[in-house]
């Protein structure tokens, strides 16, 4: 496992986006194995990509967060879980607002999967703890994972943003799921690629239209 130290473009309560390419190597315990989670020691928790306990039944992946002395867990979670040994982009996001106004989606090989409103706020979070990759808040569980990439962003992507990053993830890894390339959206006012070369070997490049 990893833990990286906090840093002021980290601090996700307000809002996160965790992007992940993983495969599921064994049984989760259920009790927070976390592919990405910040640490806790009785603090809030701004995000964490876990399989968590809570709230029942907890046995499937998902993504949230943690509120001290208040409403606990707030997770959006898969129907059915991972497959195991078997590769796919997982995508959650939090939008935290005022009180009860604080949003959680969590997407599967590019289809949402999951989504809560009306979640109470993230708050405020302790910026002295970092954020744990493998395993979960208190380095006492691992997670059952292969892990192929894991992007964090202290925002919640546009929908456009998010399709190129798992347009590009399913093309690399050929997984099956996400649009294929020739259906990347025209005119993404954050990249400005004319044609997405594939490197996986499966011929899928496609030309980016930019008006």
């Amino acid at each position: 496992y990893l833990t990286i130290p906090y840093a002021a473009s980290l601090n996700l309560a307000a809002a996160s986006t965790c992007n992940a390419v993983l495969a599921r190597t064994g049984a989760a315990a259920g009790t927070c194995d976390a592919v990405f989670a910040q640490q806790y020691t009785g603090n809030n928790i701004s995000a964490a990509l876990s399989w968590n306990s809570i709230p029942a039944p907890g046995i499937t992946l998902a993504y949230g967060y943690y509120v001290q002395g208040g409403s606990g867990w707030q997770n959006s979670e898969l129907a059915t879980d991972i497959t195991t040994n078997t590769d796919n982009i997982i995508t959650g996001t939090i939008l935290s607002g005022t009180v009860n106004t604080t949003t959680i989606k969590l997407y599967q090989n590019g289809t949402l999967a999951s989504s809560l409103t009306n979640q109470s706020t993230v708050g405020a979070i302790n910026t002295g703890f970092g954020y744990n990759i493998g395993k979960r808040w208190d380095l006492g569980n691992y997670a059952p994972i292969n892990l192929q990439e894991l992007i964090v962003f202290s925002s919640v992507l546009s929908t456009t943003d998010r399709q190129y990053l798992e347009f590009s993830q399913s093309a690399y890894y050929g997984i099956s799921g996400p649009s294929s390339l020739t259906s990347v959206p025209a005119a993404a006012p954050s990249a400005y690629i004319t044609k997405w070369y594939d490197q996986s070997g499966n011929s899928r490049n496609a030309a980016q239209a930019t008006s």
